[in-house]
């Protein structure tokens, strides 16, 4: 059940080394299109999802990007939201059953302003947890849509779009953040060989891409 004047939206979900399931998602305010993801809810099952324990909507402080007009041209506004993705750490390595969630933040500690990628961590199964922005980007870029997976050798890998390389913002990149300890640090690789620039559908509400 939301908390109040709230709504969930956006769940991902994981299975540890260990077959415990795990679901994320947003708990976000009921203000119609400028509805805001302020936390991160969170359950865990360890009956295959017959029933779970440890649910929160409050889990972790946040502030996602949701918005019908992300991005500054007229010509480019978008809809953006910061729902959560999560990964689980499989390997036989010290930071075995890790769990990762990443969401796109603004303005809010360790976010720096228009969008930027954020990564939550937790090592003992979502009692506690750390918040590191991955984006090696200076501020005044725009960071959304991160994804998230950890590899065999237990690096992190998030890939999200980002026009950092684009003064006027109206187009974007694909990078992807890379960590090798912990996610304590990230180095940015740029994947993609073109720009492009997102454009809304026409016939749809207002913003929407694809």
């Amino acid at each position: 059940v939301p908390s109040a004047g709230h709504h969930h939206q956006g769940c991902d979900v994981t299975v540890d080394i260990y077959g415990f399931v795990r679901v994320v998602y947003a708990n976000c305010t009921s203000n119609g299109q400028n509805s805001t993801e302020d936390y991160l809810g969170w359950a865990e099952s360890g009956n295959g999802g017959v029933s779970f324990s440890d649910m929160s909507d409050v889990k972790v402080n946040t502030n996602g990007i949701r918005s019908a007009d992300f991005l500054t041209p007229s010509s480019s506004v978008i809809r953006v939201n910061g729902f959560p993705r999560i990964a689980s750490d499989r390997t036989c390595f010290s930071t075995a059953d890790d769990d990762y969630v990443v969401m796109a933040e603004k303005n809010f500690a360790p976010a720096i302003d228009n969008g930027d990628i954020v990564l939550m961590r937790t090592q003992d199964g979502g009692s506690t947890w750390t918040r590191t922005r991955v984006n090696q980007s200076a501020s005044g870029a725009y960071e959304w849509s991160p994804a998230v997976d950890v590899d065999e050798t237990g690096a992190i890998n998030i890939c999200y779009y980002s026009t950092r390389n684009v003064p006027t913002s109206d187009s974007a990149e694909i990078y992807l953040s890379r960590s090798i300890d912990g996610g304590v640090t990230f180095t940015d690789i740029k994947v993609s060989d073109h720009k492009f620039r997102p454009a809304p559908i026409s016939g749809t509400a207002s913003g929407y891409q694809g």
